[in-house]
């Protein structure tokens, strides 16, 4: 009975430790549970650039390669502190939060309860980070779950950010100018072995502070241009000096000062462009064709007066030449110079060149242009204003800028040549067809006369005339300025001694042919018929004389035209005897006609009876031709097509 007892006693016990044992367990949990009170969040982060310092904003572009800090506050908002050791990982992902790998990550090894704490983790985006110019940055706090917090759904921070692609160096050309000497853009140009300072610089508050200087000549070359590297991010500015001492001095001072002015930045695409001021991740305006340049000219700024010597190049005549125009180029500064160039213009072409070797101080030198026939002029260059300019870009500096030009006009060639003609003594042409001829002679021997008259619906102007005179005192040449409404005006040079008419191609249209003898000044036009130009007079259908032979010392003489069997035939008369041809020249003999391939002037003295730009030609043989070629043109189509 006793054992029963003590067995009843013993598991009753059993029963109070057990139920107590559970009591102080669940009591310790408790007690645990409210004591660990722990939550880490982050608090804020932003980014930096190592290479200067800036400090971005989340909504500018990133570049890939590119070095970052990434600054971190973390928040225990617990009362608990933490005492082990965990992990802040920076992770780069895709824009869509997948692909994320850890780029980098910073260890902690206490946090205090209710405390914040700052950290600089660095940082690169990779090019597998990107899609579509984008990237995700994500920031997780114990992402291994060391720490046991309140909260676990705060431990992580994302935000997608802009990154581009990786760009290479850009080499970037700088070239020093003239500017300060006169102000004027226009006159502007570009010094020889002068020096360019590039400054580096970072953002130092509102302003940037230079933190070094690299100086490069622009040489001697025909382009002068001073030639530097400029790495992705770097941050410059550049300024010009005529000598070494000058970049000395400004890059001393240049080390003591702050710029305000907005620098320039290798912002990729083998350009650099202003920033936009103290926001050095924007271009300035916005705008790439404002902001950017692939090349830059800056005046020079060496301090103090700096005294320089230069050339003057002035052309001291300019001239007619047997075959081309000829100017005088005289250096009268007080620098030789070398490789200028020189241009000509006339007829509205030019022709530019090079004088390669040196021109001494005080010296001087004829240079010829190329040949009038550059220009579009024959024998009328005498007539043709021309012009003549040295150094016509501006690619020297000179003491005086104002004397490199010189013209030449008409108007320099003695005014007593210049005659001003008109039409007078109207008649009948004796050619066949018949057409009507005019005398031109000076005004002042017919005051009233007009100097333009109306045939065959159209009108004839002469509008000006020039005549050279030879040594006995007679018309040597004679050039005539001419117009047809319907064609415009055309210029016709001859030889005033040429008794014979010669044909005025450039004024024949639908309505007449013109031709003029230059001896007698006779100019006649008559109608373009075709039935009666090109008809041949048999010798049995001989006409009658236009004029009728007179007896002279007893004999008939032809005082017009040529003698022909008793008959004066007028000049252009064409006959055949048997199969030689012969017509009337205008010397008032008989000739032969012309073979076929020789120069000609009308049609009338040439065998076929077919003068063509001044060569007989055989129109009937050139159409058989045609029509042959034509012919096994068509059978070789048919051969092919059936």
């Amino acid at each position: 009975m006793r054992n029963i007892k003590l067995r009843e006693v013993l598991k009753m016990n059993i029963k109070n430790i057990l139920l107590v044992a559970i009591l102080v367990l669940f009591a310790s949990s408790v007690f645990v549970s409210a004591t660990n009170d722990v939550d880490l969040v982050v608090d804020d982060f932003y980014i930096t650039s190592v290479a200067d310092g800036h400090t971005y904003n989340l909504q500018d572009t990133f570049t890939v390669g590119e070095t970052l800090n990434v600054h971190i506050t973390l928040r225990n908002w617990g009362t608990s502190a933490i005492t082990n050791q965990f992990q802040v990982e920076i992770m780069a992902c895709h824009p869509d939060g997948t692909g994320c790998h850890i780029a980098s990550n910073v260890e902690v090894h206490s946090f205090g309860a209710e405390r914040k704490g700052s950290y600089k983790v660095p940082f690169t985006f990779s090019a597998h980070d990107i899609v579509n110019g984008k990237s995700m940055i994500k920031i997780v706090v114990d992402g291994d779950g060391q720490v046991a917090e309140t909260s676990e759904n705060n431990n992580i921070e994302t935000e997608e950010l802009n990154v581009q692609e990786s760009f290479a160096s850009v080499l970037f050309g700088v070239s020093v100018n003239d500017w300060p000497e006169h102000k004027n853009s226009a006159l502007s140009k570009t010094i020889k072995n002068a020096y360019v300072n590039m400054y580096t610089v970072v953002l130092d508050g509102d302003a940037f502070k230079v933190v070094g200087v690299e100086t490069k000549s622009t040489g001697p070359q025909e382009y002068p241009v001073a030639r530097f590297t400029i790495e992705p991010q770097q941050l410059v500015y550049f300024e010009g000096f005529r000598t070494r001492e000058g970049a000395v001095q400004g890059a001393e001072q240049k080390k003591s000062l702050l710029w305000t002015a907005p620098p320039y930045k290798n912002f990729g695409n083998n350009r650099i462009c202003q920033t936009d001021y103290t926001n050095i991740n924007q271009m300035l305006g916005q705008s790439e064709s404002y902001a950017c340049a692939t090349m830059l000219s800056v005046p020079y700024k060496d301090v103090g007066v700096v005294s320089f010597t230069y050339p003057d190049l002035t052309i001291t005549s300019l001239t007619h030449g047997d075959t081309s125009f000829k100017a005088l180029v005289c250096n009268v500064g007080e620098e030789a110079i070398a490789n200028f160039k020189i241009t000509f213009e006339a007829n509205g072409k030019e022709n530019t060149l090079t004088y390669v070797p040196t021109l001494s101080t005080g010296s001087c030198v004829e240079i010829s242009s190329w040949g009038y026939s550059h220009f579009g002029i024959q024998d009328t260059y005498e007539t043709v204003d021309a012009k003549a300019e040295v150094d016509p870009y501006n690619e020297f500096i000179e003491s005086d800028e104002t004397n490199n030009v010189a013209v030449i006009t008409p108007s320099s060639v003695l005014e007593r040549n210049w005659v001003e003609m008109v039409f007078v003594n109207r008649r009948i042409a004796g050619i066949n067809p018949q057409g009507f001829e005019y005398d031109l002679v000076p005004i002042n021997f017919y005051p009233t006369a007009q100097n333009c008259v109306v045939e065959y619906s159209e009108k004839l102007c002469i509008e000006k005339a020039y005549v050279t005179l030879g040594n006995d005192g007679r018309y040597d040449k004679v050039i005539l300025w001419l117009r047809v409404n319907s064609i415009g005006t055309k210029t016709f040079e001859l030889n005033a001694r040429d008794n014979t008419f010669v044909a005025l191609h450039e004024l024949d249209n639908d309505h007449f042919r013109v031709e003029l003898n230059p001896m007698l000044m006779n100019l006649r036009f008559y109608p373009t018929e075709e039935t009666t130009i090109d008809s041949v007079i048999d010798e049995s259908q001989l006409p009658g004389p236009s004029i009728e032979p007179q007896l002279v010392n007893g004999q008939n003489v032809c005082t017009i035209g040529c003698a022909y069997k008793d008959k004066c035939l007028p000049a252009g008369t064409r006959i055949k005897v048997g199969v030689v041809g012969e017509f009337c020249n205008w010397d008032d003999t008989m000739a032969k006609q012309l073979d076929t391939g020789e120069s000609c002037s009308n049609n009338y003295e040439c065998g076929t009876n077919s003068c063509v730009s001044g060569q007989c030609v055989d129109l009937a043989k050139r159409l058989d031709e045609q029509q042959n070629l034509l012919e096994k043109i068509l059978e070789w189509l048919r051969k092919i097509f059936g």
